[in-house]
């Protein structure tokens, strides 16, 4: 035997191993250790406030009009932990303190229901010592679980092929895109969803091959648990779907019969869902393809094709959020382009194999449900199970010289260049990615943390706090609880005049008011570019607005001692001009006026203008 017929098989016999599922476990959470250090981010801060017994932290949220309603209390956080936004809840104390901005649209919300994490992360406030390293450790074992049933999956399916279970289970294990939904603990809902919708489709197989009704039925309660566990958990039916269409024995009928209790028990729960008042809407990041089909299936078309092409060719969904709007059909249909010469190259092996088109449905249909939030990487997580399933067959042949590989010398070339393609991306590059996340992630949190760092030098306790121009509006929700549970200063109230999308002209007609004015698009919209730039994904994340929602000129909005007037719009409805009218003098003591700069990424104290003066604003360019 050569020596490279030796490396061969002592590859197989490593990846056929019975240990195999439980090294790549235990290689998955290594690469997440660095996340029990994170600590908290964005909505854990709201999330830690409910999940509290009272304290001083509540009471200085009540002070400000953000009153926590009976923090700490189990029934009320599995009905409202995941409520950021809502009418029964929140909303209108949000708008009176200014954490949600002047414009945010009349049908805004962000209230999602999900119990089941929420009893986790409840667990980890009352019972296992309120520690924030055993939070993340929690998110880690979570993951690690999740690989133990993947393996499961994979060598059920593929029980022929165990190497190639093993060599799509080393992808899964150093996907790069699990580990911020491991970082964050707010995020563990996707990673419980996940681990159930595995759970459910393994129940599955078992009812379908030995007509286990117990095993139905625990599927289903599998299933339940999954869309408890978070909205995303929809996607579990991806994998029974495909399976009755590719890989159930049964005659036709019996392999539909065998969707309905799956299809009944989700139109129950969407049913249940809207009727309790849970969904996400009133914005551009999220679309609920319930309430807004149309515009849902135009954002899918674009979301799509960053999705399938960051499970297929690594290539960061993330970036979809750095484009603006202009420019993104151009980036949408290159990326369609490459997906239609994967699905060529696949096309001899998924003809040859009813498993293969198994894991080709199941992550096509996998991807629809995250479609209604902008493309992330952490959104992969369902897809990526089917993804590198598919991967891992398609280079597996290639390597063994499989039956299926096309006759044609040109294209059996092609196809072999792709399998090379996909060893380098999901192996070179993947492992590369995972190990520079702890720092990719930590760059980010760090810009995302600045825009909403309100920890001045000249700034006071209970003083309102004044903001020009906001890079990123949306962040402002999470300040007053980040304030006060890190017992940093709390302002009486923040204004944020506009985004800082784009440069602004600010001038001072009286004592009382400023006019903000966009010199470039709308105050709402970044200036059209071709560039790549963190500004449009903050505009993203801050989208408050749906697009029927047009400002009327001249009609006031009052958020407490201030009022808006919006003078002019554009043709969409997007403010370019408003003036900006205190009940009180400017430079009354009670306030603190600043603005953000983007060559410092900070925010810098703002000196007002004399009256009838102008001054310019510099935007992100």
């Amino acid at each position: 035997m050569t020596e490279r017929h030796t490396k061969k098989h002592q590859i197989e016999r490593m990846l056929t191993h019975p240990t195999w599922p439980i090294a790549m476990a235990l290689l998955a959470m290594v690469t997440c250790l660095p996340t029990l250090w994170s600590g908290l981010f964005n909505d854990d801060f709201l999330q830690r406030a409910e999940l509290m017994a009272p304290n001083q932290s509540h009471q200085a949220l009540a002070q400000v009009g953000l009153d926590v309603n009976e923090p700490g209390d189990l029934g009320t956080c599995l009905s409202k932990l995941f409520v950021a936004v809502g009418p029964s809840k929140n909303r209108t104390a949000l708008l009176n303190y200014g954490a949600l901005p002047w414009w945010t649209g009349p049908q805004y919300k962000v209230a999602l229901f999900r119990p089941l994490a929420t009893l986790t992360h409840w667990i980890d406030s009352h019972w296992l010592g309120d520690s924030l390293l055993w939070m993340h450790a929690h998110n880690v074992i979570w993951l690690g679980l999740i690989l133990l049933m993947s393996g499961v999956i994979y060598r059920t399916l593929m029980p022929a092929s165990l190497a190639v279970a093993g060599l799509g289970l080393f992808f899964l294990a150093i996907d790069s895109n699990h580990y911020f939904p491991t970082m964050w603990i707010a995020n563990r809902n996707q990673l419980l969803a996940l681990f159930f919708a595995l759970v459910s489709l393994f129940l599955h197989h078992q009812w379908r091959i030995k007509t286990d009704a117990y095993a139905a039925v625990l599927s289903t309660c599998a299933l339940l648990a999954s869309l408890l566990s978070a909205e995303g958990g929809v996607a579990t039916f991806a994998f029974i779907f495909a399976y009755a269409l590719c890989l159930d024995p049964g005659p036709r009928l019996k392999r539909l019969i065998s969707l309905l209790p799956s299809i009944a028990l989700i139109i129950l729960w969407r049913l249940a869902y809207s009727h309790y008042g849970y969904g996400a809407q009133g914005g551009g990041f999220y679309f609920d393809p319930a309430g807004q089909p149309v515009a849902f299936v135009q954002a899918a078309l674009q979301r799509s094709a960053f999705l399938l092409a960051g499970q297929w060719y690594t290539i960061p969904p993330d970036l979809f959020a750095f484009i603006h709007d202009t420019a993104r059909w151009p980036y949408s249909l290159t990326l369609w382009a490459l997906l239609v010469v994967a699905f060529f190259m696949c096309l001899p092996l998924l003809r040859h194999d009813r498993t293969a088109r198994f894991w080709c449905v199941a992550m096509c249909v996998a991807i629809v449900p995250v479609c209604a939030a902008v493309p992330m990487g952490r959104n992969l997580l369902f897809a990526s199970i089917a993804g590198f399933g598919l991967i891992a067959q398609f280079i597996h042949g290639v390597l063994t010289k499989a039956s299926w590989l096309p006759r044609a010398k040109a294209w059996k070339w092609l196809v072999y260049l792709t399998a090379w393609v996909l060893i380098a991306l999901h192996g070179l590059v993947s492992l590369g990615l995972t190990t520079c996340m702890p720092k990719i992630a930590r760059h980010m949190i760090v810009k995302m943390n600045a825009t909403c760092d309100l920890n001045l030098a000249n700034y006071q306790n209970n003083q309102t706090l004044v903001i020009i121009n906001a890079p990123n509006p949306a962040s402002m929700i999470y300040v007053p609880y980040k304030q006060a549970l890190t017992k940093q200063p709390l302002p009486a109230a923040i204004h944020i005049l506009a985004p800082a999308y784009g440069a602004l002209q600010v001038s001072r007609p009286d004592n009382r008011s400023l006019r903000l004015k966009a010199l470039e698009a709308s105050l709402l919209t970044c200036p059209p570019t071709s560039k790549l730039e963190m500004v449009h994904l903050y505009r993203y994340l801050s989208d408050f607005r749906q697009a029927q929602d047009r400002l009327t000129p001249g009609k006031p909005i009052q958020i407490g001692n201030l009022s808006i007037t919006v003078e002019s719009i554009d043709p969409q409805g997007h403010p370019i001009e408003i003036l900006c009218r205190f009940s009180q003098p400017l430079e009354q003591s009670a306030q603190t006026w600043v603005t953000w700069s983007w060559s410092l990424k900070q925010y810098q104290p703002f000196a007002l203008p004399a009256i009838g003066d102008v001054v310019t604003v510099k935007g992100p360019n």
